[in-house]
Order: structure tokens, then C-alpha cells, then sequence
């Protein structure tokens, strides 16, 4: 009698080619669907408040870019605090003349369209005779429809209003901006401290240190 010997327990297959896709775990899934739904309540909650934080980073940027300002009038012997009042109100200056420049032409062009367009289509009228028989030439064409087409529409310019709104923030944005930059400015020093001595290593500081210096050289430039 032939004994066959018995195969052994739990022996994979040789060339098996079982193609199933990996099996997703519930945990892994759980954390991607989490981390999906994170990302989009932040995404929401920085455009919904957008008027709130839009500010505050441009002031950080302008305080930046500033701070070497500060700096230079602290050195003559002048309160970091009264440096931060004084820069801010010297920048906020200049820009509202350098606005008050520009806004005054363009009001004067602006008001000058309805002229600037009249003038223009008095200028197009020398066309009429080429636009009549080029009217003649298609209605002999057997397109009479064309005939009477209606003249040249000058499209109306409707840009400033909402141009205005655009540029023009409002006072809230603006007085929290000011307040910001002024705040910012005035611990600057004291801020870029804190942050270089968050690191235990002194390499890590020097290089936290010489990277700050970097950017606010920088953006001062």
C-alpha cells in the first residue's frame, strides 16, 4: 500500500498571483478623513476671517521691513516705543500724499470719459460711408437682416466705483493695521529675542539668529 506524505500546514503557494490591493486600514482612514476635515475648517476659517488676519500679517511684513528704522533711532538715544509712533506716522504720511498724487488725475480722467468718448465717435463718423456700402453689399447679397443693423454701441465704463471699494479698506482694517505695525514694531527686539532663545543649542540659535537678521536686512533693503 502507497503512502502519500502529507503536505505541510500554512506552505504559500510558489508564483501565486493573487493581485488583491492592499487592505486599508479603519484607523488609517479615520486619521485621513480627519486630517481632510482639519485642513478645510482652516481654510474656511482663515477666508472667513480674512478681514481679521489680513491686517495682522501685513503688519507683521511692514513691521519687518521697518524694524532696521527703529533700530537706527534707537541707537541716537530714542525710545524704541516713541521710534515705532514716529515711523508709522512718517510712512502713513508719505503714502496718503503719494494717494492724494495719483487719486487726482485719475478723478480728472475718469470725469473725462463721457468727452474722451463723444470725441472718438465723432471721430468714427468718417467710416459711415464705408459702413453704408458695406450695408448696400450685403443686402444685394440677399441678407437684408443685415441692413438694418444697429449702430456702434460705446460699451459704458463702470469701473471706478468698484475699483474704489476694492482699494479703499475700511477704518476698522485700517486702525487695526496701524495698531498692529506700531505694536509690532516697538517689540520687535524683544520678540526676535524670544524666538532665538526658544533652542537650547547655541549652533541652533546662532542660526535662528543670522537667518532673522537676514530677512529683516532684507526686507529693510
Amino acid at each position: 500500500m502507497r503512502v502519500i506524505p502529507a503536505e505541510s500546514v500554512g506552505t504559500p503557494f510558489p508564483d501565486s498571483k493573487d493581485d488583491r490591493p492592499p487592505v486599508i486600514r479603519r484607523n488609517e482612514m479615520v486619521g485621513f478623513v480627519l486630517l481632510a476635515l482639519l485642513i478645510i475648517v482652516i481654510v474656511a476659517s482663515l477666508y472667513v476671517a480674512k478681514p481679521f488676519f489680513l491686517p495682522i500679517v501685513t503688519a507683521f511684513v511692514v513691521g519687518t521691513m521697518l524694524s532696521p528704522a527703529a533700530g537706527f533711532l534707537e541707537k541716537r538715544r530714542i525710545p524704541r516705543a516713541l521710534s515705532a509712533v514716529l515711523i508709522v506716522g512718517v510712512v502713513f504720511g508719505i503714502v496718503t500724499f503719494i494717494v492724494s498724487l495719483i487719486a487726482a488725475p485719475v478723478v480728472e480722467w475718469s470725469g473725462r470719459l463721457p468727452e474722451l468718448g463723444a470725441k472718438l465717435k465723432e471721430k468714427m463718423q468718417v467710416f459711415d460711408g464705408t459702413f453704408a456700402m458695406w450695408k448696400q453689399l450685403q443686402a444685394s447679397l440677399g441678407n437684408p437682416d443685415h441692413a438694418s443693423a444697429t449702430p456702434i454701441q460705446f460699451p459704458t465704463i463702470e469701473w471706478m466705483q468698484p475699483t474704489y471699494e476694492f482699494l479703499s479698506p475700511t477704518l476698522t482694517e485700517m486702525l487695526l493695521f496701524l495698531v498692529t505695525l506700531v505694536l509690532f514694531i516697538a517689540s520687535w527686539k524683544d520678540l526676535r529675542r524670544a524666538l532665538v532663545m526658544t533652542s537650547q543649542d547655541r549652533d541652533t540659535r546662532l542660526r535662528a539668529l543670522r537667518i532673522l537678521n537676514e530677512i529683516e536686512g532684507s526686507l529693510g533693503s
